[in-house]
């Protein structure tokens, strides 16, 4: 159950070949990647399997910007074709994700079909036609069969990258037909010192928000320079751990308000209940007796971290009914439903 065995640790030996990639982990990823390039052995499709907010997006990008690099050192980030790339301004590079806070609930087949009939065509200013799809779960079923034609025949300079939070969300026939390249948490300490040498955080800082960000070094960069993004974690967790003693009428109350956010941010209710599950292992773990592999956050949230509250079955618990939970959403099973048992099946503090 050690913590640390989740995390990328830096790679020291990598050297400065790889220091342009531009990327923070996932360094034995960049080191693949880096060596396919070199040896010209690039497959036609990947798929970035992880995390959100642990590097998938840039280093798709950066992957996209290499193949069409003009630079001697590939990839240089300097050329007019990786700038390009790299601020979604390229011709032959096409970012698909979904917009949900302009109503859109899914990628359509036609957003496939219109880069299809481009990947037949010459590249207008690169070498290849780079299609990324972020969050490729949000495919529709008649986009995905559509994209699975186009990776079982493949045109000639194509490259198509696929970012996904777990491959079991995609069709296994397209999971099949794609490199995976499984990412992984980026390590607290190596968060903390980018954030200090990058950003000139304090230490005392840089470990607050990297501890925060569990691991997904992309929210750390972005807590640098928003404090609101600080401050709302914190008053996130200040309600996870409040609503073991909240009134069945206030659990309900919050299952409603979740619901109604799932229906216009599921992202946002999935870092929510990302969220959950990090407060509620740190709980079995503080319970254990092992508080030295947890990321502190009942320290970070202002709250008297338990002793001994809660029996460890039902920690265990809630912990598996999170995890359920969140495979019922993605399932699309009705959100009221799903959180309103998942509220019933809460820890319940002594004093409640």
């Amino acid at each position: 159950m050690e913590a640390k065995d989740k995390f990328v640790e830096n790679d020291t030996t990598s050297g400065e070949s790889l220091a342009n990639w531009g990327i923070i982990g996932q360094i034995s990823i960049v080191k693949q990647l880096s060596l396919a390039l070199e040896s010209d052995r690039l497959s036609h499709a990947y798929l970035f399997s992880g995390p959100r907010h642990v590097g998938k997006n840039t280093l798709a990008r950066t992957l996209a910007a290499s193949v069409n690099c003009q630079g001697n050192h590939v990839p240089c980030r300097k050329c007019n074709s990786c700038q390009r790339i790299m601020a979604t301004l390229h011709s032959d590079f096409q970012l698909l994700q979904v917009n949900e806070t302009a109503g859109q609930r899914g990628i359509g087949i036609q957003s496939i079909l219109d880069f299809q009939h481009r990947a037949y065509l010459k590249p207008f200013e690169g070498k290849y036609h780079v299609l990324v799809i972020d969050e490729a779960e949000f495919l529709t079923e008649e986009a995905s069969n559509a994209l699975l034609k186009l990776l079982e025949e493949p045109p000639p300079n194509v490259l198509i990258i696929l970012l996904v939070t777990k491959t079991s969300f995609l069709l296994s026939t397209v999971v099949s037909r794609c490199h995976v390249l499984e990412f992984q948490l980026v390590s607290p300490a190596e968060i903390t010192g980018f954030l200090s040498q990058e950003y000139g955080l304090p230490i005392s800082e840089a470990t607050i928000l990297a501890n925060l960000s569990q691991g997904c070094i992309g929210w750390a960069i972005k807590a640098a320079t928003d404090d609101n993004l600080l401050e709302s974690k914190k008053r996130r967790l200040g309600n996870v751990a409040s609503i073991s003693g909240a009134t069945l009428e206030q659990k309900f109350k919050f299952a409603a308000n979740l619901a109604d956010l799932m229906r216009t941010n599921r992202t946002e209710v999935r870092e929510e209940l990302e969220l959950w599950s990090a407060w509620w292992r740190e709980v079995l773990l503080i319970q254990l007796g092992v508080p030295e592999i947890t990321f502190n956050l009942t320290q970070i949230a202002g709250c008297e971290a338990p002793n001994s509250q809660f029996a460890t079955t039902d920690l265990i618990q809630i912990l598996n009914a999170i995890k359920e939970t969140e495979e019922l959403l993605e399932a699309n099973v009705n959100p009221v439903l799903a959180l309103e048992e998942l509220m019933l099946k809460i820890p319940v503090t002594s004093s409640a």
